[in-house]
């Protein structure tokens, strides 16, 4: 539109078209300081132990927002009205199988 003053426009790198690969070496580099920033972060953590875990199963670990509740900014302290559909189902299903 002619009418637009593009200096109010902010920059929008198009990107559709955009063939770009890192250099090889450049993404060893970069893959070994988040390798090594995740081990410092890994070594720092206490996991706290509620349960202990039973033998033979696996960890399933599930994302609470928006997994197995719907919380979209919502503020309830009624967890039924958050909880999302057959999260109770898929909780009973597991569990045989899973440390949850």
């Amino acid at each position: 539109d002619d009418d637009v003053d593009n200096a109010d426009v902010p920059f929008v790198l198009e990107d559709d078209d955009w063939d770009y690969l890192e250099e090889p070496e450049e993404l060893a580099k970069r893959q070994k300081q988040h390798i090594e920033k995740l081990e410092k972060c890994i070594t720092k953590t206490k996991i706290n132990e509620i349960v202990s875990p039973r033998k033979g199963k696996k960890l399933l670990v599930l994302d609470i927002d928006n997994t197995l509740f719907a919380l979209d900014g919502k503020n309830s302290n009624d967890w039924n009205a958050l909880k999302r559909p057959f999260t109770d189902h898929l909780l009973e299903r597991c569990y045989p199988f899973y440390d949850i």
